[in-house]
């Protein structure tokens, strides 16, 4: 790295490091997260009129707005059955969108522009625990943490859930989110569902909508389970629970020789096992976490920093290291930053806490519930009100994607602004790609090896991944569903840099491109359904267990399409034959629309053209001229 650049960076990033591993403490004013509803106007009864709905950053892959004419918030099953028989009489197309909305995917986008939304902001009155079956029924809009504390009140628990809690429960498994883990059925909430209600259009005779109930054994509920929100509107979903437990966990810091051999033992070692791989400075964070009896001593909780309340002072100075590193065109020096940050997640903690205020040491033992799921800046403005911080712009729908100017802040000062940090309202919030692919277990060890030997060209560029976390990597068991994972399974997640100008190339982007096509393409990788660039989700029938049947079920659902849209017709096609949703345009393989073909797909204005990958020859990817050598294998 240029001399006159590594104190200033040096500093900024211990600045971010710092962010990541510590809560921040102290009273503050919350900047809510804006609704993901927008509508020109309301109607009588609590509807909007004229709406976009969007995703948590505000920018959908493609950048491309998603329109609907209406969108409904009802509070009781019959307002739901009422909108999808409006919706089916007048061959109007639906989604279903949740509080967050926190899926980049655009699963919640109607096709065209003259839909149907239907929010469950407001459906979420329902939390029945049941203690001798030992299970709970709650309705869909029902959010993550809500459910939780109230199976746990009646000393039960869900044994894996996902690791952000500002999500619905309906959210969760229509998108396959999980936890980590291979014992029992996995780490996937939607294995754990053992009923389903779902609204779904009907012909004029039954009243244009009907009520399915599919209940564990149903030859439907494996299709139904993970629905990507293309069968119906969810109704009721039960779960499956067990006795209430404690878990340990302990982190452990070691070098990454051994990974490709260490990785399958540990996985099936340890019940809720994972781990991050920081592949530039050769280091991995074990975390070892095991179910403990229900009487062990501690009562821990996780507060994963990432998802903590941040302050606006925070948040943007972690988007200027960012951005600075892009800037700076030179990986070299950044290496040792994410050595700091490495040490930093393993002395600190990474947001375990031995009493539920801070961290003492390992091992840190809490209840399950309390252990998994994290959060804290989750939550959302009303959609039908205004945002409630009185600031200019804040509220102002006819920003785009920048958010606010600083001189918004004025009033106030940044560092007693507290939000999440991908907040789209604030000016310098981070945005980032998210990519998240499973490979199966048995071809683990062979793609921890390629990655490797991509990361011995430029060790220098794989430490950027540092600044937000390296490799996030967890288990998965098989799952029951459909679309969901067909063998037991490894998720490789990374996030990284994403500019504001769609055309604007990530510097030395081809090595990410070519991990993401290696863990695609060569492993057989199953994209996360609520994450990912258009690229990844090619092929999808050869990936999942059983879109056929999928299919099947949708056509029997939802004989009509009403649910699907442009997006799903793409990947889904008739579930048995090669499909894309990539469009090849100029510039389309900077924002992962496609993979690129030709030069113009890139940006060769700025020096970068469609090339061979370096250790996976079949990848396309945007390299530039003056990048790194190619070095002998």
């Amino acid at each position: 790295m240029k001399k006159e650049n590594l104190p200033k960076l040096s500093i900024i990033i211990t600045t971010v490091i710092a962010a990541f591993i510590t809560q921040v403490a102290g009273n503050g004013v919350h900047l809510l997260l804006p609704p993901p509803i927008r509508c020109a106007r309301s109607a009588e009864g609590g509807e909007g009129i004229d709406c976009t709905v969007e995703a948590y950053q505000r920018v959908w892959q493609d950048r491309r707005p998603c329109r609907a004419a209406r969108a409904v918030y009802p509070t009781t099953e019959a307002q739901i059955f009422q909108a999808v028989a409006w919706a089916s009489r007048s061959g109007s197309k639906i989604k279903v969108v949740s509080r967050g909305a926190h899926s980049i995917t655009k699963l919640v986008c109607p096709g065209g522009d003259s839909g149907l939304l239907i929010s469950t902001h407001y459906y979420n009155s329902l939390i029945q625990v049941d203690p001798m079956s030992r299970t709970v029924t709650a309705h869909s809009g029902v959010m993550l943490r809500q459910l939780l504390d109230a199976v746990a009140y009646y000393n039960l628990s869900l044994p894996h859930t996902p690791y952000w809690q500002g999500v619905s429960v309906a959210g969760v498994i229509s998108t396959g989110a999980h936890g980590s883990g291979l014992w029992g059925l996995g780490s996937a909430l939607h294995d754990y569902v053992v009923g389903l209600r779902l609204v779904v259009p009907a012909p004029p005779h039954e009243g244009y909508a009907r009520i399915i109930d599919l209940e564990d054994g149903h030859e439907d509920l494996d299709a139904a389970r993970l629905s990507l929100g293309v069968l119906g509107v969810i109704s009721t979903i039960t779960f499956k629970l067990e006795p209430i437990f404690k878990r340990s966990v302990t982190l452990e810091l070691k070098g990454d020789d051994d990974l490709e051999d260490e990785i399958v033992r540990f996985a099936k070692a340890h019940e809720f096992a994972g781990l991050n791989w920081y592949p530039g400075t050769r280091k991995v964070l074990y975390k070892v976490d095991d179910r403990v009896d229900v009487a062990s001593v501690g009562n821990g909780a996780y507060g994963l920093s990432m998802v903590e309340k941040m302050t606006v002072q925070e948040i943007e100075s972690i988007r200027h290291a960012l951005d600075v590193l892009e800037e700076t065109q030179d990986g070299g020096g950044v290496c040792e930053l994410e050595h700091m940050a490495v040490l930093n997640r393993f002395h600190s903690g990474d947001g375990l806490l031995n009493d539920g205020l801070s961290f003492k040491g390992y091992p840190v033992v809490g209840y399950s519930h309390n252990m998994q799921t994290a959060g804290g800046c989750e939550e959302v403005s009303s959609p039908m009100t205004e945002t409630i911080i009185n600031l200019p712009h804040f509220n102002d729908p006819s920003k785009d994607c920048e958010g606010i100017t600083d001189t918004s802040m004025e009033s106030i000062t940044k560092n007693t602004i507290y939000t999440c940090f991908w907040n789209p309202l604030i000016n310098r919030s981070i945005f980032f790609y998210d990519v998240a692919i499973s490979v199966p277990m048995s071809k683990a060890n062979d793609a921890i090896t390629e990655i490797k030997k991509l990361r011995d060209l430029s060790p220098d560029i794989l430490c950027t991944l540092g600044s937000l976390g390296g490799f996030w990597i967890r288990f998965q068991a098989k799952s029951k569903a459909y679309m969901g994972v067909a063998h037991d399974s490894v998720m490789f997640e990374f996030f990284h840099y994403r500019a504001r100008e769609a055309s604007l190339p990530r510097f030395r982007q081809d090595l990410f491109e070519e991990i993401e096509q290696m863990l695609l393409n060569k492993f057989n990788g199953l994209p996360h359904w609520g994450k990912n660039r258009i690229l990844a989700f090619d092929d999808m029938h050869r990936r999942v267990r059983a879109m056929e049947k999928f299919m099947q079920v949708k056509k029997k659902f939802d004989p009509f399409d009403l649910f699907s849209n442009e997006w799903t017709d793409a990947i889904f096609g008739d579930g048995s034959a090669r499909t894309t949703a990539q469009s090849l345009n100029k510039y389309c393989a900077l924002e992962g629309l496609c993979v690129c073909r030709e030069d113009s797909h890139c940006n060769p204005s700025r020096g970068y053209f469609c090339r061979p990958g370096r250790v996976f020859n079949e990848a396309n990817v945007c390299r530039h001229e003056d990048s790194i050598p190619i070095f002998a294998s």
